[in-house]
């Protein structure tokens, strides 16, 4: 079992919220988005109805993924 298996195990599940659309309409800057936290936060605030995600970070290729994954 890796890590990242067992982290989840101790955890449970995450729990799932449905977008409420607060974000609506607002453009949002995400430093740092190419993975991990900011990662997270740049697709939740697209899930929550962003106008325009900006993203950005060291790692072009990991920018470019999450910017097909918003769209």
């Amino acid at each position: 079992m890796d890590m990242q298996q067992r982290q989840l195990e101790l955890a449970g599940p995450l729990p799932a919220f449905a977008p409420s659309g607060r974000l609506r309409g607002r453009v949002c800057l995400v430093v740092g988005a190419t993975s991990g936290i900011g990662r997270a936060t740049a697709l939740r605030m697209a899930e929550e109805g962003a106008a325009a995600v900006v993203v950005t970070g060291r790692r072009r290729e990991l920018g470019l993924e999450l910017e097909q994954e918003i769209r």
